[in-house]
């Protein structure tokens, strides 16, 4: 009966533990693409003032 006990803890406890790594895992990449977002902005804003300084001169 111990080992059964001790068996569905083990299970459990790994599952806890998957469970918390994908949510980490989702959590990096959420924060992963909103970087990405962000860098892609501000470089098509950057692109977007050397164009219109080059339309100037």
């Amino acid at each position: 009966m111990q080992d059964a006990e001790n068996l569905q803890k083990i299970e459990q406890t790994y599952e806890d533990i998957n469970k918390k790594t994908a949510e980490e895992a989702s959590k990096m990449s959420t924060v992963k693409q909103a970087k990405k977002k962000s860098i892609r902005s501000n470089l098509r804003k950057k692109l977007s003032l050397l164009h219109l300084n080059k339309s100037i001169i």
